[in-house]
């Protein structure tokens, strides 16, 4: 993970806490991320939602013989496409929201920090 230090939340030398914030880097790439990943996953949702409509009326239709089996297995097999999109997305989804969670650094544990070898960009 890369990226440009926002600020430094501890104080050289200082007591920590576990689980303290002591960077925070510039997340708007990360959320770029995150926003395009979760608007992925509403239309794969969408999708998905289209097909499951389009699947039980062809079940339906099927079964008065107003479409043909393959129209039906087609229209079944689309559902499974789109469902597995759903479960890319939301993989997607998961994975940008760890992304995003790396651009707020914590302390794993108590006691007296140091000094930091990281510096602010000085914009």
């Amino acid at each position: 993970m890369t990226g440009i230090v926002n600020r430094r939340l501890f104080t050289e030398g200082g007591a920590v806490t576990a689980g303290q914030v002591l960077y925070e880097l510039d997340d708007r790439t990360y959320q770029a991320q995150y926003d395009g990943a979760a608007a992925s996953l509403k239309k794969c949702a969408g999708d998905a939602e289209a097909a499951q409509l389009r699947a039980h009326r062809s079940v339906e239709l099927r079964k008065i013989d107003a479409v043909s089996e393959q129209d039906n297995e087609t229209t079944i097999a689309e559902l499974r496409q789109a469902e597995a999109s759903v479960a890319s997305a939301e993989a997607a989804l998961a994975s940008a929201r760890v992304n995003l969670g790396f651009t707020r650094i914590t302390s794993p544990i108590s006691g007296r920090i140091g000094k930091s070898t990281v510096t602010r960009e000085p914009w």
